[in-house]
């Protein structure tokens, strides 16, 4: 008896213990593997984008395990949740800066796993960087403007602003933007006709001041020759423009947007200030050239008066110079000097140059110009590398060995063609802008280590404009 009961109690136990291993082995449900996430790294994860374009990214998940799990989404720039859907497509429409930190997030609904990606974003101005082209067009001023991209907006302060702007064109200027203490302050374009002076954003164009704003006292119109717009280097808390003669100065681009003051003209007496200004040294005032009195004068930072340079002694006289400015431009990048294109009473031409020493400046060269035609040059470029120039007579350029004293022909456009403008784009390219009747081209040449255009022949060409009568770098 006493053995049956004990077999019985065996086979019990001997259950129990099946059923606690199957029980076991149902837990074996709890450990699991979980199905893990990853966004494979992608080929581009710095990001630039203009204003207004489309902000396009499609990351790639990959999944441990072929689950087909269900994952909410969601991307933020800047803590700023801007989309929930895997892949984000949104206007670009923010403020023109650098730093924007764009996070993707994927999360499986089921299980709550996460996976992670910053993407970092610029955002630039729609017209970031390239060359305005002013020109006068089917009876219109224009303000063209070539994208290094080579996209060409054909007329963008219309376009943008929805307006007309009256008179002919007579140029236009970038006022640069302004970095100082972790803050960037915007710079401007200021856009000139025979009728009118505007002050447009630089990133997107809009306008914001028109000549009632900027210079309220002015009242000469129409507009003749060339105007001028300058920031006045050191702080850049200056700026200055130079409308029929006048100099008229106004608060730089080192200001916030909220603190843009107008323009006063700067009193000195009887002067015809020729539409340019010379920075040499950040200590030294600003120099600026009256054709009227063939003259340099000078004008010291936050201050309204003119004054007539210190008379100087050496090549010529600062104080008393003589001769008809024609052109400048700045010379080689070291040595901060600037050069002059003047010419005498019999058309002559000399070239020129004032050269920073210390915190003030003193006279360089002054030589006579000796080359082929140049007594009909129109357009002058000084090298930023070598002791070089590039003058244009009608249709032809020509390269000026300062040293040598002597001038090659280096390139002719097409007979009928006439150059209008001609700028150096850094130290390696020289932007052409010419005219064929009304019909006006934009071409860049780029420099061999002689300071010829490379193969003889341009890099690109742009046509479709008008009339020009200025390029300007953007």
């Amino acid at each position: 008896m006493y053995y049956i009961k004990h077999k019985i109690l065996n086979i019990i136990m001997l259950m129990v213990i099946l059923i606690v291993s199957c029980k076991k082995e149902e837990g074996k449900e709890d450990y699991k593997l979980i199905n893990d996430i990853t966004i494979e790294t992608p080929t581009e994860s710095s990001l630039v984008r203009s204003l207004n374009d489309s902000l396009i990214i499609t990351p790639v998940l990959k999944e441990s395990m072929p689950a087909g799990d269900d994952y909410s989404y969601s991307w933020t720039i800047n803590d700023s949740l801007v989309s929930v859907q895997k892949d984000l497509r949104m206007l670009v429409d923010l403020p023109v800066k650098t730093g924007y930190k764009v996070w993707f997030k994927a999360t499986n609904k089921a299980t709550g796993v996460q996976a992670m990606y910053q993407y970092d974003l610029e955002v630039k101005g729609t017209y970031y960087g390239g060359w305005y082209v002013a020109h006068n067009k089917d009876g219109k001023a224009r303000f063209s403007f070539i994208r290094e991209d080579d996209v060409i907006f054909t007329n963008p302060l219309e376009e943008v602003n929805q307006k007309t702007y009256s008179g002919s064109a007579l140029g236009l200027y970038h006022a640069g933007a302004y970095a100082y203490g972790g803050s960037t302050y915007s710079g401007y374009i200021f856009a000139f006709t025979s009728q009118g002076v505007w002050r447009f954003d630089r990133d997107n164009l809009k306008e914001i001041h028109d000549i009632s704003e900027i210079v309220p006292s002015f009242g000469s119109f129409p507009l003749l020759g060339k105007p001028f717009q300058a920031d006045v280097p050191a702080f850049y808390i200056d700026q200055v423009l130079i409308l029929n003669g006048g100099v008229y100065a106004g608060p730089g681009p080192a200001f916030p947007d909220y603190e843009l003051g107008a323009f006063d003209e700067v009193s000195a007496g009887d002067y015809d200030m020729f539409p340019g200004a010379f920075f040499l040294a950040s200590t030294s005032p600003a120099y600026y050239y009256d054709n009227k009195n063939k003259r340099f004068m000078t004008l010291p930072q936050q201050s309204n008066i003119l004054s007539v340079a210190a008379v100087t002694t050496g090549s010529f006289n600062f104080a008393n110079v003589g001769r008809t400015l024609l052109a400048y431009d700045t010379g080689l990048t070291s040595s901060r000097e600037y050069y002059f294109i003047m010419a005498d009473a019999t058309n002559v031409k000399y070239l020129m140059s004032a050269v920073a020493n210390g915190s003030g400046t003193t006279p360089g060269i002054n030589q006579r110009i000796e080359g082929p035609n140049i007594n009909l040059a129109s357009k002058f470029v000084t090298s930023s590398t070598q002791k070089q120039m590039y003058y244009a007579v009608n249709n032809e350029i020509y390269l000026y060995n300062i040293l040598t004293n002597t001038a090659q022909l280096i390139y002719s456009f097409p007979v009928g063609y006439v150059v209008k403008d001609m700028r150096k784009s850094g130290a390696t390219r020289i932007v052409v802008a010419t005219a064929s009747g009304s019909a006006g081209e934009v071409y860049y040449f780029d420099l061999a280590a002689t300071g010829e255009f490379n193969g003889n022949t341009y890099v690109k060409k742009y046509v479709g404009f008008g009339d020009i009568v200025q390029v300007t770098q953007r």
